[in-house]
């Protein structure tokens, strides 16, 4: 939802989206690959899109602070 208000276009959406839901790892053993291994969901620990992403969902959570900073709800 954030990617398609920011206007990323839909190729790009579609391409994080298969990263998200499809990946996967293998263990070498030996030199040879075993079975792969289905994360399920999420990206692995130091992947290159990770930084961006981080950036593109801390976005709408800092709109929100402001908005209830302004309103008084909470403080800084």
């Amino acid at each position: 939802d954030v990617l398609q208000r920011k206007r990323f276009p839909c190729k790009f959406r579609n391409w994080i989206a298969a990263l998200l839901s499809s990946s996967s790892s293998r263990v070498l053993l030996n030199g040879l690959p075993g079975p792969p291994i289905k994360h399920g969901r999420g990206f692995r620990q130091g992947d290159p899109i990770s930084p961006l992403l981080f950036v593109l969902a801390s976005d709408p959570l800092q709109h929100i602070l402001d908005i209830a900073t302004h309103k008084g709800i909470i403080h800084r």
